[in-house]
């Protein structure tokens, strides 16, 4: 979701997270999934994904990314 704020982006993370168990979720940003090789364990047998505040970092190289995305191995 985008959005400036108070627009209900943490709201919708924490409904998500209590759906799906804190054990099986990560709050991993992409910019350390995609530049920090130690940080992309924490999402080992994870359902989903969610951050609600991912900041403004250009990612420049996308290949971890679509890699997770697609299911491959990182």
């Amino acid at each position: 979701m985008i959005g400036s704020g108070q627009n209900g982006k943490t709201v919708l993370v924490i409904l998500l997270t209590s759906i799906l168990g804190e054990v099986n979720v990560s709050a991993i940003t992409l910019a350390a999934l995609t530049y920090d090789p130690f940080e992309r364990a924490d999402i080992e047998n994870k359902l989903a994904i969610l951050a609600d505040d991912i900041g403004t970092q250009v990612i420049k190289n996308a290949g971890v990314l679509k890699s997770v995305s697609a299911g491959s191995r990182i």
